[in-house]
């Protein structure tokens, strides 16, 4: 039978532990302000989850969006329930995957 902390449900922010770590790391290797900012590190395990709420939260209506092409199957329809205009971008060895 598993331990009441093993069915623990995680906060939808993620671990404070994980997200102090993640705001070290930034600060040390990238920017330097991060670290007073642990209230808007999301850690999250669920990509598509994660995609989209970045999305929503970037994305007004009509801007334009474009992503690479081949991508994952839903930034399209990701970036179009937004109300953004997506726009793809096929990278091919031609274009020399650019």
């Amino acid at each position: 039978m598993p331990s009441e902390k093993a069915r623990h449900t995680i906060p939808n922010l993620g671990l404070i532990e994980l997200r102090r770590a993640i705001c070290g790391y930034v600060a040390q290797h990238l920017w330097a302000w991060v670290t007073s900012r642990r209230n808007e590190v999301l850690d999250h395990g669920r990509r598509l989850l994660s995609l989209d709420l970045v999305l929503r939260a970037l994305i007004d209506p009509g801007d334009k969006v474009m992503y690479h092409q081949p991508c994952y199957v839903s930034y399209h329809p990701s970036v179009t329930l937004t109300h953004g205009i997506a726009g793809r971008c096929p990278t091919t060895r031609r274009t020399s995957l650019r």
